[in-house]
């Protein structure tokens, strides 16, 4: 009857050390999950921020162009006709002037 109850201390340790190591393992994963959104976070505030500064400069460029174009004068010297720019349209870049559509017929 004394070994039953040394295998059953035994047995006990066993598991409380496993469960002991377990939760260690299990709090260790946590602090580096925690660490890994941190981490993420920052970077994602960061990009935002980043993209908030190209946006609000671009507005500022937009806005200096709308004015100059209000108070008619050039946007640059590049602007005014020129043999590259001639026969563009300002939005697309595609030569002006008729399109060619396909025919429907026969399909």
């Amino acid at each position: 009857m004394c070994s039953r109850r040394r295998r059953s201390r035994t047995s006990t340790g066993y598991a409380q050390a496993a469960q002991a190591r377990a939760t260690g393992y299990a709090q260790a994963a946590q602090a580096r999950a925690n660490g890994y959104a941190q981490t993420a976070q920052a970077r994602a505030n960061g990009y935002v921020q980043t993209a908030r500064t190209k946006a609000a400069d671009g507005y500022d460029t937009l806005a200096a162009r709308g004015e100059k174009a209000l108070n008619g004068q050039p946007e640059t010297a590049q602007a005014k006709n020129t043999p590259a720019t001639q026969g563009k349209t300002a939005l697309n870049g595609k030569a002006k002037g008729k399109t060619t559509s396909r025919s429907t017929a026969g399909h």
